[in-house]
């Protein structure tokens, strides 16, 4: 890797990390930590409303990365998921974001080729909008622990229902990821797909009592520069963001110093 700062890429800060009062305090918060860039969460947006949320993320200078809309699409009927898709469209496009996170949801008993069958139909009705509004899709799939939360768990899975929708691409968590051993193969396959990035890491004690609890980036279960180093190789160029929520009991103080020393962390990578 080059350390040429021009060929650092590009890091957002996940609104979930700030872990705020609201929106307002976790862009303070972001800004604290010396940062430019933002993923918004949907439990904050819809409190204030698209517009106020767009507002304060332009009044602190900062752009958004991708929109985490926190849906559970399969969990819908096909109108309900229909409306809810196109406002997190809406809600995207408003804040800047250039892609919205579409999460599946669990497969409810469902096979899962029956389950992707559904969730394309429900992601190509909302494409034309989505295409409209200069907005991508996000596929994420999830550690198999989290199979309730999303069906969906590699990366060569994400891709095949990804490659069937316009405008659709994959969002890498390495978190969910890193125990797949084809996942390095698949990166080389599918990187044209992928479309994000999420740096997440996990407590390598905690995960042999099998407890999901994070850790700093460096220092953790998931061999996160390995996996960086390989998307890099791959020619995968798009943003990446910190996604790892640390315990919710942080001061403030703590907390921002956590998200700079992480990002410093990801910077001397390059």
């Amino acid at each position: 890797m080059t350390s040429a700062s021009h060929d650092t890429p590009p890091l957002s800060i996940s609104q979930s990390v700030m872990r705020g009062r609201d929106m307002a305090e976790d862009l303070d918060r972001l800004v604290e930590a010396g940062e430019t860039k933002v993923a918004p969460m949907a439990s904050s947006l819809r409190l204030i409303g698209a517009e106020a949320a767009a507002r304060l993320i332009r009044e602190r200078g900062l752009t958004s990365s991708s929109y985490h809309a926190g849906l559970r699409i399969l969990d819908l009927d096909d109108a309900a998921a229909d409306q809810a898709i196109r406002a997190a469209i809406v809600d995207a496009a408003a804040v800047g974001a250039p892609s919205v996170s579409v999460s599946a949801g669990g497969a409810g008993g469902r096979k899962p080729s029956e389950a992707d069958e559904i969730y394309v139909a429900r992601l190509r009705r909302a494409a034309p909008l989505a295409r409209e509004l200069g907005v991508r899709f996000g596929v994420e799939p999830l550690h198999p622990l989290l199979c309730e939360n999303g069906y969906i768990h590699s990366l060569r899975h994400g891709a095949e229902v990804a490659a069937q929708v316009e405008g659709c691409q994959v969002v890498l968590d390495t978190a969910h990821l890193f125990w797949d051993r084809e996942l390095y193969a698949d990166i080389e396959r599918h990187v044209g797909l992928i479309g994000l990035i999420q740096l997440g890491q996990l407590s390598r004690p905690d995960l042999a009592e099998k407890r999901w609890v994070r850790a700093p980036l460096h220092d953790g279960a998931v061999p996160m520069a390995d996996i960086l180093h390989a998307l890099h190789a791959a020619g995968y160029r798009g943003d990446y963001e910190h996604e790892n929520l640390l315990a919710g009991d942080m001061s403030r103080e703590a907390r921002v110093a956590s998200v700079r020393a992480d990002a410093q962390w990801f910077r001397a990578l390059w």
